[in-house]
């Protein structure tokens, strides 16, 4: 894994091992092999306004279509702010979307929306912080 931000490129998967289908790989539940490598991205988050060291920050981890494609759009949008302004930062609401699957047994598949409802500073987001803490500690 790398950062996005230093242009991190991953390895091709012929580089990876773990090549032998019928014995390396698990099966997935239709009985196809499943690759073991599989491609995913990593989102940190921090709550605003919540106090403590770790409290309020969160991983979002997906691997799926849907998640990979609410990660992509919200840095589309980011990429093209931090051009106008390198100091902003999104804030953000998770939110849901789903779409009914061709397949009728399946159903309703649902998504991430990672929906970007302002831009912040990390001035703005430790200000937030310290106000919460100190919030905290007079109760």
């Amino acid at each position: 894994m790398g950062l996005v931000s230093e242009r991190y490129q991953p390895p091709r998967r012929d580089t990876l091992g773990d090549k032998q289908e019928d014995v390396e790989w698990e099966k997935d539940s239709n009985g196809k092999p499943r690759d073991p490598w599989q491609r995913s991205n990593m989102v940190l988050l921090r709550e605003v306004g919540t106090a403590g060291d770790d409290e309020g920050r969160y991983t979002f981890i997906t691997s799926s279509i849907g998640g990979m494609n609410a990660v992509g759009l919200m840095a589309q949008r980011y990429g093209r702010k931090i051009r106008e302004d390198d100091q902003a930062l999104p804030v953000i609401e998770l939110d849901t979307s789903s779409y009914k699957h061709h397949d009728r047994r399946i159903g309703d598949v649902y998504t991430p929306v990672l929906r970007i409802v302002g831009w912040a500073t990390v001035e703005d987001i430790d200000d937030a912080t310290n106000t919460a803490r100190r919030w905290c500690l007079r109760t």
